[in-house]
């Protein structure tokens, strides 16, 4: 049977909760955390020092920390990456070429 579990946003966006999961692993899986995340689960693993509502809750300040140091300049290259890959896909253009318009 298929996981049909929905998680609703604050601005009451629904989405599937596998794909909440798989976005979440994923961002604990990029340079900027994935050493952090590992530190931790060894100390819990380990050491047994950490409850696991501690192992819990820090990846949450992890993800908020880095996207928290985003800036303006940081939002305008992901959204002209974005915009770019949506109109290679979509019109066959190159990067290079959309500048030129």
């Amino acid at each position: 049977m298929a996981d049909t579990a929905q998680r609703i946003s604050p601005s009451e966006t629904r989405y599937a909760a596998a794909d909440v999961r798989a976005f979440i692993t994923d961002a604990l899986n990029t340079a900027p955390a994935i050493e952090r995340v590992q530190e931790l689960l060894v100390n819990h693993v380990e050491g047994e020092q950490l409850h696991p509502s501690v192992v819990q809750g820090t990846p949450v300040g992890l993800i908020e920390d880095i996207v928290g140091t985003a800036t303006n300049e940081d939002w305008t290259a992901i959204t002209t990456q974005l915009i770019n890959d949506a109109r290679e896909a979509l019109l066959g253009e190159e990067p290079e070429t959309i500048g030129a318009r």
